[in-house]
This record gives C-alpha cells, sequence and structure tokens, in this order.
C-alpha cells in the first residue's frame, strides 16, 4: 500500500511537471496565432501589400537559400569527412577540431567579415582589379549566391561530424576492396557514401536547412531579403508585432516539416572496427582540407585582425570586458535554469516510463528551429498580456524564458544520451545496496553518472547563447548590450573596426568552448 502510494506520487508529480513544461513551450507558438489573429484596421493595407508583392520574393529568397546551403553543405560536408579518412591517424584529431570550429562562429560575424572582406575597396578586390587589368572590377557576394557560400562554410560541420561518425572506422576497408574489384575511385567514394552515410547525410542536412531558415543577422548583413528579416522589419519599422506574427506563421509551415523529419531520424553511428590500418596521407585530400580551413577560418580571421590593426579607433578594453561579463553572466542564468528543467524531466520520466508521453514532449522541443527574432515576438505578445508596465525586470525575465524556449533542446538531448547509458539493472543493485533509498541512489550513483552530460550540455547552450543576436536584440532591456548586439550595432552602421573590437572576443569564447566539448568527446 505505501509504495503504491509512492508511485501514485511520483506519477501525480511527473505529469504535473510535464504538463507545465508543455504550456511554457507552446505559450509562444500560441501567442502567435492569437497575436496575427487580430491585425489593426490602420495596418490592414500595409498587410495586403506585403502579402501580395513581398512574400513572393521572400518565399523563393527563403527556400532558395535553405536548399542551397543543404545541398552545398551536406557536399562539402560529406567530401570532408571522406577526405578526413585518407590522412595519417596523428592528424586527423587536429583536422576534426579545425574542420568543427566554424560552429563555433556566428553566422553574422562570418558574414560581415566576408561582406567587408569583399567590398570595392578591400584588399582582395584591389587585388582582382591589378591582376585581371581592371577586367574584373570587383566580386559582389551580395547576392543569393554569396549567402549560400557563406551559408555553407558555416554550417557543413553538422554533416561532416555525423558523416564523420558513419565512416570512422569502415571507410578505408571498403575503399581498398572496391579499388583491389577495379571499381573507379570517384563511384566507389559514391557507393560507399550511399551506403553507409544517406541517414547521417539527411540529419545534417537538415539542421542546416533550420539555421538557414531561421538566421536574421547573416541575411541582413549581406542584403538578402527572407522571412526572418521582414519579421524583424515588421516589427522595428512597422511597431506591427501583428504582422510580424503572421510573416512568422508562414515561416513556422516551411519548419515544421523539418522539425517532423529531424525528430523522425534514426542515424545509426557505428564506430565499427577500431583497428584497421588508416589509408596513408593523400596530397589530394590535404590541399581539399587546406583550401576549406583557407575560407572558414583564415579569410575571416585575417580580416578581422587586418579590421583592428588598422582601425584608427582605441580599444575599449574596459566595454568589452564589461560586456563580456555581461554576456557570460545572461549564458550562466540560461544554462543553470536549462539544467534543473531537463534534469527534472529526465529524472521524472524515468522513473514514469511513458513512451507516448516522451515522443510527444520531444515535439515540444522546437525552439532550436524557430528564428530567434519569431520567439522574441511572440514573448512580447505574452509580456504584454501579462503585465500592464512592462518594466526592465519583466524585460529582463522575458529575455530568459525565451532562450530557455530557444536553446533547451540542446541539453535535453544530451541529458537524455547520459540517462541511456545508466542501465535499470544498475539502478536496481544501487538502491538494493542502499537499503532501497532511492534519494541516496541519485545523489551517489546517477547524479555523479550525469555530470559529464550536464557539462556537455551547458558548453553547448553557452555557446548557442553567446552567439545568439536578433531574440536577445528584441527582448533585452533598455540599455542592456551584449557582445552580439554591440557587433550587429556597429555593423549597421558600417563600422566594420568597431565591430571586430567586440566579435573577436565573442568568437574566441566560443571557440574556447568548442575547443573544450572536442577535448571531452575524445576523452569520452
Amino acid at each position: 500500500m505505501v509504495i503504491s502510494k509512492v508511485l501514485l506520487r511520483q506519477k501525480i508529480i511527473t505529469i504535473c511537471f510535464c504538463l507545465s513544461l508543455i504550456v511554457f513551450l507552446g505559450a509562444p507558438v500560441g501567442a502567435l496565432f492569437y497575436i496575427g489573429y487580430d491585425l489593426p484596421s490602420d495596418q490592414s493595407q500595409n498587410w495586403h501589400f506585403i502579402l501580395n508583392k513581398l512574400v513572393p520574393d521572400l518565399f523563393f529568397n527563403t527556400i532558395v537559400l535553405c536548399l542551397g546551403s543543404m545541398i552545398s553543405g551536406c557536399l562539402l560536408g560529406s567530401f570532408l569527412a571522406v577526405c578526413i579518412e585518407h590522412i595519417s591517424s596523428k592528424w586527423q584529431r587536429v583536422f576534426e577540431i579545425l574542420l568543427t570550429l566554424p560552429l563555433a562562429i556566428p553566422l553574422y560575424i562570418y558574414s560581415f567579415a566576408y561582406v567587408g572582406t569583399f567590398e570595392w575597396s578591400s584588399p582582395v578586390n584591389t587585388f582582382i582589379r591589378g591582376i585581371t587589368l581592371g577586367a574584373i572590377n570587383s566580386i559582389n557576394i551580395k547576392n543569393l549566391f554569396g549567402a549560400i557560400l557563406i551559408f555553407t562554410f558555416a554550417l557543413y560541420p553538422y554533416v561532416f561530424l555525423l558523416v564523420r561518425v558513419s565512416l570512422r572506422g569502415k571507410w578505408v576497408q571498403l575503399y581498398r576492396s572496391s579499388l583491389i574489384m577495379g571499381v573507379n575511385p570517384v563511384k566507389s567514394w559514391v557507393m560507399i557514401l550511399k551506403s553507409l552515410s544517406i541517414p547521417a547525410m539527411s540529419a545534417g542536412a537538415i539542421v542546416i536547412g533550420m539555421e538557414a531558415l531561421s538566421e536574421f543577422g547573416g541575411t541582413s548583413f549581406i542584403g538578402i531579403n527572407t522571412f526572418t528579416t521582414a519579421i524583424y522589419t515588421s516589427w522595428s519599422s512597422f511597431y506591427s508585432v501583428e504582422m510580424a506574427s503572421r510573416l512568422g506563421l508562414i515561416l513556422v509551415a516551411l519548419i515544421v516539416p523539418l522539425i517532423a523529419l529531424e525528430n523522425k531520424a534514426q542515424v545509426l553511428l557505428d564506430d565499427g572496427v577500431n583497428n584497421i590500418n588508416k589509408a596513408s596521407s593523400s596530397l589530394f585530400s590535404l590541399i581539399v582540407i587546406g583550401i576549406t580551413l583557407l575560407f572558414t577560418l583564415v579569410l575571416p580571421f585575417s580580416q578581422m585582425l587586418y579590421w583592428i590593426g588598422t582601425s584608427e579607433y582605441g580599444y575599449e578594453y574596459k566595454e568589452v570586458f564589461i560586456l563580456l561579463g555581461k554576456t557570460i553572466l545572461m549564458a550562466t542564468i540560461v544554462t543553470l535554469l536549462i539544467n534543473l528543467i531537463s534534469y527534472t524531466k529526465t529524472v521524472l520520466l524515468r522513473r514514469y516510463n511513458n513512451i507516448k508521453l516522451s515522443n510527444f514532449l520531444n515535439y515540444m522541443f522546437y525552439g532550436y528551429a524557430i528564428p530567434g527574432n519569431l520567439i522574441a515576438i511572440a514573448f512580447l505578445g505574452l509580456g504584454s498580456f501579462l503585465w500592464t508596465n512592462y518594466s526592465p525586470k519583466w524585460a529582463f525575465s522575458l529575455m530568459i524564458c525565451a532562450l530557455i524556449v530557444k536553446f533547451i533542446r540542446s541539453s535535453m538531448k544530451q541529458m537524455e544520451l547520459g540517462n541511456q547509458k545508466i542501465s535499470n539493472e544498475i539502478e536496481k543493485t544501487a538502491i538494493l545496496f542502499s537499503e532501497e533509498d532511492s534519494k541516496k541512489f541519485h545523489k551517489s550513483v546517477y547524479m555523479p553518472l550525469m555530470l559529464p552530460s550536464i557539462f556537455y550540455g551547458t558548453l553547448l547552450v553557452g555557446i548557442e547563447v553567446v552567439k545568439e543576436l536578433p531574440l536577445i536584440m528584441i527582448l533585452r532591456p533598455s540599455g542592456y548590450d551584449t557582445l552580439s548586439t554591440k557587433v550587429y550595432e556597429f555593423t549597421s552602421e558600417g563600422e566594420w573596426e568597431l565591430a571586430c573590437m567586440y566579435a573577436l572576443p565573442l568568437v574566441l569564447t566560443c571557440i574556447i568552448f568548442h575547443i573544450i566539448i572536442s577535448s571531452r568527446v575524445k576523452a569520452s
């Protein structure tokens, strides 16, 4: 009887917590429908103009940017994953870290670095005009093709990481066997990738598509009008959260299929045989990797360092450190709250094992695929509904809640992976030896085993929060700047040198987090 009461109490607590989580995570989408449903009469003419004149172009640009980034990112990421298999094993780890570093650099920083690099008066275009004797005046990347190229350089690691795992330990043996059988090397590459890495390539491409659909800063700097830029313009220029919500709902309709596909993607990453001799270093592979690193790391960093070196402005160390402190403080608060929610959800659902409820909750972690400015608009609507006096305190609270909705999935996934490694047999044995004290089990056994996953999830969320731009820019209290908002402020005014003074510390912070994550993955 006592046991049944305990189980019933745990079941009630779990259901109440899950319902609260569903309401919290579902509120932004509900707010978008509520806000967008009732459009003020004085804005109806503007809305009809946007719907008839702008939406077709927005739809075209968004779809082309999304599909182009997915296809090119998939090709580049897969190609690099194959190339790294042909490199000496002692260098593979170094190149893995270097080839995944673009994930630590915000897309908007990539964009403004490339836009500045290919300005008319830039050293690159000046050099091109000199060697071509004016036949080529300049290279213009402020177009859809340039946007796809920049997005590819920034996002290909999503495919590279998954394909790399799927090929590790299998590629060399299969490739050598195919060559012995007389198969053409190019055909061999295609056949092996098709047989081993289609699920990994698909999952990585879907993530690239989500990032391309939700990016705001990058498309804004390049000058491409997409739904994310139109949402921000509707809010900042027309001061209409209603029109922004309606545009956002159109974008959500494009994102939902990707969310469904991503949730259903079951990527089987088998380490395979680990003692296969690696192929000798390939000059071709090194050239491909070198060219990739040139465009993804050397060029943008060189441009930023050039701007800082030639800048006539003094470096405001004090202000940079203040903004860095504010950024890290905000990221710390968000990661602590996300870890608390994720850990509680994982523990409760471990005891109350309901597959249907778990699967439904997975679809509620949609924030990672939704543009930050759209989530911000939704929370603005919620804030105006909940509070009549919009004070800085409520603004900061809304910003923190919106960031939780946006990035909770990264932590949740790591918690689930850590939880899966702790078998029920370990729990039963530990509880048996602790005289059936489940609290003692969680304190002495479960928590220590989950700490690596908590640490890993914390760093992932920290990187994303530090990089986030549109959500913070819209919801932050008046006067609360971060490194990302300062970068956007100066790049919008064409002050590239000043923007670099704040972009470089932001990028270095994210790179440090990324290297720690990579070291942890290697250790595990």
